[in-house]
């Protein structure tokens, strides 16, 4: 099921748009090692900016799921939760932020990158309501050995961006 969850994004999306399906968690059995779970779990995440390319992706990995199970004479439940939408920030608003905060910490550190995220944020949200920008606060110390990125368990904060970002 996973590998045919990637054939979706490299098969059958268009190249030039964008769609990831990414698996956080897959879990199933607890007993001994030679024993096949009668149930195994996947939990993960689809992300793309296009609500037509999102239900498209959606309907694909359902009929994969159930079509893989029924060809081994088994089940699948798909289940699908909206929780986080697409970060799209507003041009105007990514200009404004990018032109307040330059005078305070200098042009060189203000970039002004692609206007939409895949991340999973639940800022996304907000963007769906109001005109908003997403940014980043540089978080990253080499002296502090702050020095892993985001969602890794090594990561540490240099505290005193924080207070910057503020």
């Amino acid at each position: 099921i996973i590998s045919s969850y990637q054939n979706i994004v490299s098969r059958e999306i268009d190249p030039k748009s964008t769609a990831v399906i990414s698996f956080g968690t897959i879990s199933g059995g607890n007993g001994p090692c030679n024993v096949i779970p009668n149930e195994v779990n996947l939990n993960g995440t689809i992300r793309t900016f296009d609500n037509g390319i999102r239900e498209f992706v959606v309907k694909r990995m359902e009929e994969i799921a159930e079509n893989t199970a029924k060809a081994s004479r088994g089940k699948a439940e798909f289940i699908r939760e909206e929780i986080y939408y697409p970060t799209i920030n507003d041009e105007s608003m990514a200009a404004l932020v990018g032109a307040s905060l330059a005078p305070v910490f200098g042009e060189e550190n203000v970039r002004l990158a692609n206007l939409a995220n895949t991340g999973g944020e639940d800022f996304g949200k907000y963007l769906r309501e109001v005109p908003g920008a997403f940014y980043w606060i540089g978080a990253g110390n080499k002296e502090k050995g702050c020095t892993h990125m985001m969602h890794n368990p090594n990561m540490k904060i240099d505290l005193d961006s924080l207070l910057i970002g503020t």
